[in-house]
């Protein structure tokens, strides 16, 4: 599947337990010693837990997850840098959904 690998890092293999770079062309993220950390998107080690509980969750228990601002965004931002790359394009119909909500 296309489920990033987020439990190691991808270059050094070693245990994420900070902020992290989400890397799609590696399949999933580069810990703090392994990212260049100037202007590069990361995610916290929060949000990372996020995404691992809700990918072992039913649908009934994800619903019922709550999320900070910081963590939807970051989910939101890591979802579509991922989509992105996968699809090698841009999906406009996102831009159009996202101004509807705003």
């Amino acid at each position: 599947g296309l489920m990033p690998d987020l439990s190691r890092c991808q270059k050094c293999r070693g245990e994420v337990t900070e902020t992290v770079a989400p890397t799609p062309s590696r399949g999933g993220i580069l810990c703090q010693k392994c990212f260049a950390p100037n202007g590069c998107f990361t995610v916290s080690r929060g949000t990372l837990v996020s995404i691992q509980k809700m990918a072992s969750a039913s649908w009934e228990e994800v619903r019922r997850l709550r999320f900070s601002k910081r963590s939807l965004e970051e989910l939101e931002e890591l979802l579509k840098r991922f989509i992105d790359f996968h699809l090698d394009t841009h999906l406009y119909s996102r831009d159009f959904l996202k101004g509807l909500v705003r």
